[in-house]
């Protein structure tokens, strides 16, 4: 080391850590959420996602990591980070970009890529078979169907709602117990007798 780059070496040398003082700070685990664990949000990007098809039997789902935007076993799954998906919201095309390119991209992994993240030419290849035409037409259909699934899934919450205040609004009123009450009678008219009660009904047709 020459004189001058040690001067300059000494100005810099306080801000230097080295990468395994760095990445000991860092979780290296991937942990999947369960689906009751889920913004209402994250689990309709999931069926979105999911009905488009493109995943030849691989389930969408997503997790925590501190050093993956996402990953996958290579066979039955593909995770989203959960910070990685709030940070590029699918229902606008950037983000849609992201979460689509970034789905292809682990899909392209035939293999587990938690311990490490190799590329090879097999995985390009891949990526590209992934890619032609499905990804960009997902990416500009993604923002829509969100908004749609949206819609869907608040006339559902309104539709339980009103069922449940309608149920309520019966038993508070009694027309529930006056319900049952009829449909009891009901059976009791159109009860089907046992086979014991039809030979004997059936003997006694016979003496006369």
């Amino acid at each position: 080391m020459t004189y001058k780059s040690e001067k300059a070496w000494k100005r810099v040398k306080a801000f230097y850590r080295s990468f395994t003082g760095i990445s000991g700070g860092y979780s290296t685990t991937h942990r999947i959420l369960s689906v009751d664990k889920l913004s209402k949000a994250e689990r309709r990007f999931l069926t979105v996602m999911e009905l488009s098809g493109q995943w030849k039997g691989r389930t969408l789902c997503i997790g925590v990591s501190e050093t993956a935007n996402g990953w996958t076993d290579g066979k039955t799954y593909v995770a989203f980070n959960r910070d990685y998906l709030q940070r590029h919201n699918p229902k606008y095309y950037e983000g849609a970009a992201e979460m689509v390119t970034l789905a292809f991209h682990e899909m392209a992994h035939d293999t587990d890529d938690t311990g490490s993240h190799f590329h090879s030419i097999e995985f390009y290849t891949a990526y590209h078979d992934l890619t032609r035409g499905n990804a960009l037409y997902l990416i500009g259909r993604l923002p829509d169907k969100m908004r749609n699934q949206k819609w869907q899934d608040q006339a559902q919450e309104i539709a339980e709602k009103e069922a449940k205040k309608k149920a309520q609004r019966d038993k508070a009123l009694g027309i529930t117990r006056v319900v049952k009450k009829q449909v009891a009678a009901d059976s009791d008219l159109t009860h089907n007798p046992t086979k014991k009660v039809v030979k004997k009904l059936v003997r006694r047709r016979r003496r006369f």
